[in-house]
């Protein structure tokens, strides 16, 4: 049986591998025997999850044979790597929720190391805002276990309870932690913020003071663009196109993804009205399906 499964192992039948090793396992003549096929599954179940050794395998046919055989995780840093880096990988393909609890398993029952700890509870939080769980998010970042982190870990972690708070609406509390800091993203929320509410105004001042802090030669992408597409947007609405040329002019060229780019220059060539869509911009940053839609079916003028 430990001969067949290597067969299948060899053959890439993962799965059909593990099981007949497990069934030789418990069947075994001797305890050294069943030793033997216990390495053997846990050799193949950590290349499995790693992705390494030629194994190809998409996230959800990882976590599948990760819950079925975890209990075959190797001991201390490499089975946490494993874990970390397969949460990484579902985190990844948005099952933010399934991801946070294979990292609060891990650091209920695995992390003993109070750095570990807090640096692995610091992703769940993460993970719980992506999954739009801003209460459970707030509940470990407000936890002592955070407390011993360094500074680039707290500064982290202050940003992620400003978004936790800013999810909550819990809008007074917010503004007391952003009066603390001066760091850009908090020009970024305020613009998040500021756009949700209908305040061009202070969208326009935070979006400026934002830019203003970037190199001139940087790269614009992600938070970055979302700033940029906001104050678009506005500038829009209230159909100033000499504005709207100048951040195109300014700010396109630098824009790294070809739809933050796209949707820039839909917002500053496209007719007054166009630029008031409320489809245009989903406010988390992200573009919802209408705005992909959208982004292919016109044409700018």
């Amino acid at each position: 049986m430990r001969r067949y499964g290597k067969l299948l192992a060899d053959g890439s039948r993962a799965e059909e591998a593990l099981e007949v090793w497990q069934d030789a396992a418990e069947k075994a003549p001797s305890k050294e025997e069943a030793r033997r096929i216990s390495e053997d599954m846990s050799v193949l179940f950590a290349d499995i999850i790693a992705g390494r050794d030629g194994w190809k395998r998409t996230p959800l046919q990882a976590l599948a044979i990760y819950r079925r055989y975890r209990e075959l995780l190797p001991a201390g840093p490499v089975g946490n790597e494993l874990v970390n880096g397969l949460a990484g990988e579902i985190d990844g393909i948005g099952l933010h929720s399934v991801a946070a609890a294979m990292l609060d398993r891990q650091a209920a029952f695995r992390i003993d190391d109070p750095l570990m700890l807090g640096a692995t509870q610091l992703r769940m939080a993460r993970m719980h805002l992506d999954a739009g769980d801003a209460q459970q998010a707030l509940d470990i970042l407000e936890s002592g276990d955070l407390d011993l982190l360094g500074p680039e870990e707290q500064a982290r972690r202050e940003r992620l309870l400003a978004e936790a708070l800013r999810d909550l609406g819990r809008s007074a509390e917010l503004d007391e932690r952003l009066a603390q800091r001066d760091e850009p993203w908090v020009h970024a929320i305020r613009v998040e913020e500021a756009y949700a509410a209908g305040d061009d105004e202070t969208v326009e001042a935070e979006a400026l003071a934002y830019l203003a802090g970037i190199d001139g030669e940087s790269p614009i992408a992600d938070e970055a663009a979302g700033v940029l597409l906001r104050l678009a947007m506005v500038r829009a609405g209230r159909e100033d196109r000499t504005a709207l040329a100048d951040l195109e002019t300014r700010y396109a060229d630098r824009m790294i993804d070809p739809e933050d780019r796209a949707m820039l220059e839909l917002v500053t060539r496209s007719p007054p009205d166009r630029g008031k869509s409320k489809e245009l911009v989903a406010l988390s940053g992200e573009y919802v399906d209408e705005t992909r839609q959208l982004l292919d079916a016109v044409k700018t003028p």
